[in-house]
């Protein structure tokens, strides 16, 4: 095929940088997209940069401190400056690089971090202003006043950021999955194709991982030869094979963006991305949860940059990257190009583009000695090099324009007028995912960066990622790993295996790196040159942290945020390190790079969330009785997962009307409520007993069948985790009730000290939540509605006293009668079977008719508890409530050895006098309060809090505000004043003991 420069004269007057054919972009199909409200062209397989590039834009952006003007630097993952918001509204999407937003028709992007436009950003006057702004200025600068911050830090967030979140919900719909492997192969490339096809050939199943549209890497862009036949045509033909095996699944657009703990991964799918937005249908990209026994990282090398004066303008780019926009997307890289290097892989680069008829002006190589001999004719023939030079500084505005460059040896200097500068200052291996998986890594002189130790015994480096440094190499250390898999998962033996393959013989112009120059005077100024280009670190302010103390890497890093961009120093550690080195005379080798973190690359938080999204993104639990309470015109609210009713209004009734008439109910004649959302789980074996009794401080022992036995449980910590009550249903089985929404978290609590300590023990705890409705009837003529429906059995106190249960039966249906209170009255717990809830719930309501039976809702419910003092989980036990702290320490046994949190209770924290109490409190009459976490303060002008509301309400029982709060040492402070603080004043209160009403209990024992 013949790459010649002659332009399509179909595009002649637009994209003036595509060469006429070549390239693996689709002509046939042209695309139209915008780009800050401008309209442009590209090609089917275009990026927006390689399209950006072919009408001979390069600025694209500003930098995020000193508002630079930015280009196009590389073609990949590793790109800190050409960052965009793509689209708008719902779709928008900020910080996306443009080197890998597939192009599509109608894509719209804009520019980021510049106002009001990219050619006119008032944010550049940071730049004019840089040398009062250097490194850890913000440290030093908005330390005073004392007060200041707040002044501060509304401007600080307003220019914080890049691009600008989406504030509409996300269209989109995302999807996760999960699946295990016997290899994964993350990286496509030469080693990893080859690491892959060896590990083919047996039955191992194996996934490949590459996060670009097509697989092959350098493969595509290569003028190497494989097997006589060029390097993108061996990829294809190995790539044909993979997909016909059955065994071997081949992910594109994927990225691996996470390695941690037993080979465990995580990879986001992107899949209709690349489509235009009216065209996309099903999920936008899927999270991959993946667990492999073994690990080939092929993920390459990053070319590296070198540093200079101003060595950030919009068309200095890597060499690399020109090459692959010129072979992959056919864009020439410019009109007027110099190529400036330490070692050899630009001369691979000059070739290619001189056989293309690229022109090229210069070649600067600080090396002092190449061997011109393996030089290409055409290279000596038409192209001025210049050996131990280096580029001092380049100009230009928003595009280069010129460079100049200087003698090692003299003071001579030259100018070379240009619009393209290429750097390859060598290549760091891509170790991120290998850091992330808490592998070490070790220095190589060669190549004057770090590579993998292949200490894991499960997790293998190959290829560029392992150091090599050329295809050759790359190819057959790809082939050797995957061998020496076979046998760990075929019958035959690697050496069977490698005689049914073909033997690979490798063509190629030049290695990645040859003879690197190690001379770091290659960085000579100071003022503008850049390090890390996404955050604008510059060899100044490297320079100024190591005076000031920052010598270790992870504080060079935090100090100059080298390294903290989302490219997460991909081009900017290593030579960060060099610095450091050499400020302390020392090699590379004494240093170790800060650990990557994932994830590799920005994600999405869609991925994260899937389908558990607005309906979904928990689940919705309704009652059994959720139609009855429909037709009753409750109020609903959500606690948790479950819907509950929340209050039963009647017409023209107010919200303060309808709790006052409903807790009145409970207390002068009898209410009915929904108890089904408790938890209930069924405990059943021969060792129950004994497993209850560490579970819970409470004794046991002596609790027989029909008896009824209120307790909590404790975390390790010693804190108040959940409350219920515990029924003995016979010898070996217990029925245990729960808080709402706890059932899920007590039943996986049991479930892990059953498997973690006590293995062995012969008890089964089942969830049977659902399986049971719950039906409280409550008040003091609760026992006549009972009498009359349930003649099972006696009521009165003697027969059926307070904390014990019956089974009966309504209406021929069996039913479990607990009689226990959370209001305070006489009470009854019905469970019933829940296909049977509305039906029982109708009988009560019927039989209560005589009785003004009245439904109660969830508020009048704690307004019932909390005069009674009881306690709620999630307020009064709020995660960090002991026992005795809520003055419950009669629930612990005096005679039980042990129980889970036992030995926390003995801490010197936990027995300090002066911890939070639970006590009540009583607010001003006419005062309604309802302000729950409010602090409290001893006097009514202090700030220092001495305790917080737990829970707040007005009760119609008392006619009074009440309160329950947590204040330090709160039993000895019974009677004083204390002040509730609000956010516009100061409420006067008096604390006293938390039960507000019948302390006693006479309701309750009826």
């Amino acid at each position: 095929m013949n790459d010649a420069l002659s332009i399509n004269s179909k595009t002649s007057q637009s994209q003036s940088f595509r060469i006429v054919t070549g390239g693996m972009i689709d002509r046939e199909t042209m695309y139209q997209f915008t780009f800050n409200n401008k309209k442009f062209t590209g090609y089917k397989g275009d990026t927006l940069a390689s399209a950006l590039l072919a009408h001979g834009h390069n600025f694209i952006g500003r930098s995020f401190k000193y508002h630079r003007p930015r280009g196009i630097m590389t073609a990949g993952s590793e790109e800190p400056n050409a960052l965009v918001q793509l689209n708008d509204g719902a779709y928008t999407e900020p910080n996306v690089k443009a080197t890998q937003a597939e192009l599509y028709d109608g894509l719209k992007a804009t520019s980021q971090n510049c106002w009001p436009n990219l050619h006119f950003d008032l944010g550049r006057i940071n730049d004019y202003l840089s040398s009062i702004l250097p490194a850890g200025f913000y440290y030093k600068t908005f330390m005073s006043p004392p007060n200041g911050w707040h002044f501060y830090e509304h401007i600080i967030r307003h220019f914080g950021g890049l691009g600008k979140a989406p504030r509409e919900i996300d269209p989109d719909c995302y999807d996760k999955t999960y699946t295990h492997c016997d290899i994964l192969i993350i990286g496509a490339g030469a080693a990893g194709l080859a690491a892959a096809f060896a590990a083919s050939q047996t039955n191992a199943h194996i996934i490949v991982i590459d996060e670009q549209p097509e697989c092959g890497g350098s493969l595509l862009t290569s003028n190497s030869l494989i097997n006589d036949q060029p390097a993108h045509n061996w990829c294809h033909n190995i790539l044909e094979q993979l997909y016909q095996k059955p065994n071997v699944r081949i992910l594109t657009r994927s990225t691996a963006f996470g390695c941690y703990d037993h080979n465990y991964v995580l990879a986001t799918e992107r899949l209709t991305d690349h489509l235009p937005l009216h065209n996309r249908t099903g999920p936008r990209q899927r999270l991959w949860r993946i667990r492999a026994k073994k690990i080939i990282l092929a993920t390459g090398a990053i070319e590296r940059p070198l540093i200079f004066n101003n060595n950030d303008r919009p068309g200095i780019m890597m060499a690399n990257s020109a090459l692959i926009y010129l072979k992959k997307y056919g864009v020439q890289p410019g009109k007027n190009t110099i190529l400036y290097t330490n070692n050899d892989f630009i001369y691979s680069v000059a070739a290619t583009l001189l056989k293309n008829q690229i022109p090229i002006k210069a070649i600067i190589d600080t090396r002092s000695n190449i061997n011109h001999d393996k030089l290409d004719p055409i290279i000596t023939k038409n192209v001025n090099v210049l050996t131990n030079h280096y580029i001092e500084t380049t100009e230009g505005s928003y595009q280069l324009s010129s460079v100049t460059v200087q003698d090692f040896s003299s003071s001579k200097k030259r100018e070379f007028a240009c619009d393209k500068l290429l750097l390859s200052g060598g290549w760091n291996p891509n170790t991120h995912l290998f850091a992330q998986a808490q592998g070490t890594l070790s220095y190589n002189e060669d190549i004057e960066g770090f590579i993998p130790n292949n200490n894991k015994k499960d997790f293998i480096c190959v290829g560029a990622c392992n150091g090599l440094q050329s295809f050759q190499e790359c190819i057959i250390d790809g082939l050797n790993q995957g061998l020496k898999l076979t046998e760990q998962f075929a019958s035959s033996s690697s050496e069977s295996v490698k005689r049914s393959m073909n033997i690979f013989i490798i063509d190629y112009d030049f290695p990645y790196i040859n003879s690197l120059d190690k001379k770091s005077t290659n960085i000579l100024k100071e003022e503008k040159s850049f390090v890390d280009f996404q955050h604008d670190v510059t060899f100044k302010d490297i320079k100024l942290a190591l005076q000031e103390g920052y010598q270790a890497p992870e504080h060079l890093k935090r100090y100059t945020t080298l390294g903290m961009g989302t490219d997460q120093g991909k081009l900017s550690n290593i030579n960060g390190l060099k610095i450091l080195a050499t400020h302390h005379k020392k090699t590379l080798n004494s240093f170790v790079p800060t650990t990557s973190r994932p994830p590799y690359v920005p994600i999405t938080m869609g991925i994260f969330t899937g389908s558990d999204t607005g309906p979904l993104f928990e689940p919705i639990k309704e009652t059994p009785l959720h139609n009855i309470h429909k037709i009753l015109n409750t109020k609903f609210m959500i606690t948790g997962q479950w819907v509950r009713p929340q209050y039963y209004p009647r017409l023209n009734e107010k919200f303060e009307q309808t709790l006052k008439r409903e807790v009145f109910a409970a207390r002068k004649h009898v209410a009915i409520y929904d108890a089904s959302s408790l938890g209930k789980i069924e405990i059943q074996g021969p060792d129950a007993l004994k497993f209850l009794n560490m579970m819970y401080p409470t004794s046991f022992d002596n609790l027989i069948p029909s008896k009824c036995r209120y307790s909590v449980l404790l975390k390790e910590e010693g804190i108040v985790f959940d409350d219920g009550i515990i029924s003995c249903m016979a010898k070996d089985h217990y029925y245990i009730t729960t808080t709402t929404n706890n059932a899920d978290a007590v039943t996986s609590w049991f479930e892990y000290w059953l498997q973690k300590e006590w293995a062995t023990w012969k008890v089964f705890c089942t969830n049977v939540t659902e399986q049971w409705a719950a039906i409280v009837i409550c008040g003091p003529h609760a026992r006549h509605v009972l009498e009359n429906l349930v003649p099972d059995f006696n009521y009165d106190n003697h027969d059926f006293p307070y904390m014990s249960f019956k089974i009966g039966h309504i209406a021929g249906i069996e039913c479990r009668i607990f009689r226990v209170s959370f209001t305070g009255e006489l009470s009854y717990e019905i469970n019933v079977p829940a296909s049977y809830a509305s039906y029982i719930w109708n009988m009560l309501m019927t039989a209560g008719l005589a009785y003004n039976i009245t439904p109660l809702g969830l508020e009048a419910l704690h307004i019932l508890r909390a005069e009674k003092g009881y306690i709620a989980i999630g307020h009064e036990a709020d995660g960090s409530t002991t026992l005795k702290d809520l003055g419950m320490s009669w629930l612990i046994s005096k005679n039980k050895k042990d129980f889970i949190g036992k030995r926390s209770l003995a801490l010197s924290n936990f027995t300090r006098t002066d911890r939070p109490q639970l006590v009540g409190l009583f607010i001003n009459k006419d005062y309604n309060l309802n302000y729950d976490g409010a602090p409290i303060t001893e006097t009514k002008k202090s700030s220092s809090m001495v305790g917080y509301v737990t829970s707040s309400y007005f009760s119609p029982t008392l006619n009074q505000s009440i309160a329950l709060a947590l204040i330090n040492a709160g039993q000895d402070k019974i009677n004083q004043t204390v002040f509730i603080k609000l956010p516009t004043k100061s409420i006067k209160a008096k604390i006293v003991s938390p039960k507000f009403f019948d302390p006693e209990g006479t309701h309750l024992n009826g």
